[in-house]
């Protein structure tokens, strides 16, 4: 089961999350979100902006942080184009989480945009929310479109009178859309959704969920959760 780590901020933090082995991460690109990461004008015409994870390293005569081990993800809520592709190339971003209104179109003409010229390839998750099982087939849309689905659960799909309905949903979404689920990272959910049976499974995406401090991943939580996964 992939684990994927989400709203990761600060730079020794995300430091310490991919050397868990961590095989995706998001950083955050929604405006007014607390985990927001963010690009300092270089005052050049010809130089590209900076991320704030490379000011961080210059200004401390640090080390610039390796993304060598681990996929990148860009999370965007219903931004412009312009502003997600900047991105793209500024922070090298292997692929894109889309968890607005974005429809197929914003995905196809986006690749076509950055596909070939600004980056080799381009993964898109789109997010669907999910309150009521008849909401995972919004997911079907985007087949052919996003490369992989994030199911993000409301809490109350994932209660102890529900989880095994939620898990019979997961296991009959008709779709070959490789999917994510998160909405919560407690032991007894994530036992549950490990009953996951469904090929297009992919594994858990958590954020919040191991923070004890906002934007912070807690490393122990991190390696609790796991050590969970991997029982």
């Amino acid at each position: 089961m992939i684990l994927k780590v989400c709203g990761v901020y600060e730079k020794e933090n995300i430091r310490a999350v991919i050397e868990q082995g961590i095989a995706m991460i998001g950083l955050n690109f929604e405006k007014g979100n607390p985990r927001f990461v963010k690009m300092y004008s270089s005052n050049s015409g010809i130089q590209p902006d900076y991320s704030s994870l490379q000011v961080d390293a210059i200004k401390k005569n640090k080390d610039i942080l390796s993304f060598a081990n681990v996929k990148v993800f860009g999370v965007f809520k219903d931004d412009m184009p312009q502003n997600i592709i900047t991105r793209i190339y500024n922070f090298k971003l292997n692929g894109v989480q889309l968890n607005g209104d974005e429809n197929t179109v914003m995905i196809d003409n986006l690749k076509t945009t950055v596909i070939g010229d600004i980056a080799p390839a381009l993964d898109v998750i789109k997010t669907i929310e999910v309150n009521s099982y008849d909401d995972l087939d919004k997911a079907l849309p985007f087949e052919g479109h996003a490369n992989m689905i994030f199911f993000k659960l409301n809490p109350t799909l994932l209660v102890s009178q529900e989880i095994s309905k939620t898990v019979e949903a997961l296991n009959n979404f008709a779709s070959s859309l490789p999917f994510f689920v998160g909405g919560a990272a407690d032991e007894s959910v994530v036992n549950a959704l490990k009953e996951i049976k469904n090929e297009a499974f992919l594994g858990l995406n958590v954020d919040a969920e191991i923070e004890t401090e906002e934007g912070l991943k807690d490393i122990e939580k991190l390696q609790s959760l796991q050590q969970l996964l991997a029982r």
